[in-house]
């Protein structure tokens, strides 16, 4: 008798916790349905010689809740070589909508690469042959994951 009451404990307390954690994930699951709608470089100011503060505008398309994107970093490659490395600050993006957010980076460049060169990359405007890793705190509904986007085509984002 008292071994059932145990087992019938435990099999309720299973069940809260699965539909708690189930719950806290909801927002998680929108993350795929998740789009840009644009994507463009509002301003590019050269900070000496290796760095530069951008804002891009992206145009996002949140079909789920509020999430709060922290910690975003990156690395800029061109054919694998890594080029630059970009710093954003916290973002808020607002759910559920289509909307245009405003992004200040900062961006420093790796060894053996000059803001001449990358002022020149901005400018021809061919950037097929760049990709980005990003890594980035996902906070949505009190859940918090790391997220990782590797190998993200810069020609997919800049249309």
């Amino acid at each position: 008798m008292a071994n059932q009451r145990k087992l019938r404990f435990a099999a309720i307390l299973m069940a809260v916790v699965a539909t708690l954690l189930l719950g806290s994930c909801s927002g998680m699951r929108q993350l795929r349905n998740i789009r840009f709608t644009s994507f463009r470089i509002a301003s590019f100011q050269p900070q000496g010689l290796r760095s530069a503060d951008i804002t891009l505008k992206m145009g996002i398309s949140n079909p789920g809740g509020d999430m709060l994107v922290r910690d975003l970093s990156g690395v800029i490659k061109k054919n694998g070589t890594a080029i630059a490395r970009i710093v954003g600050d916290e973002y808020l993006i607002y759910g559920p909508r289509v909307d245009e957010y405003v992004m200040p980076c900062s961006l420093a460049l790796e060894k053996g690469m000059s803001i001449i060169q990358l002022i020149g990359i901005v400018g021809e405007g061919d950037f097929s042959s760049y990709t980005m890793d990003v890594t980035f705190k996902l906070i949505s509904g009190g859940t918090t994951r790391n997220m990782k986007i590797r190998r993200l085509k810069l020609s997919d984002l800049i249309q």
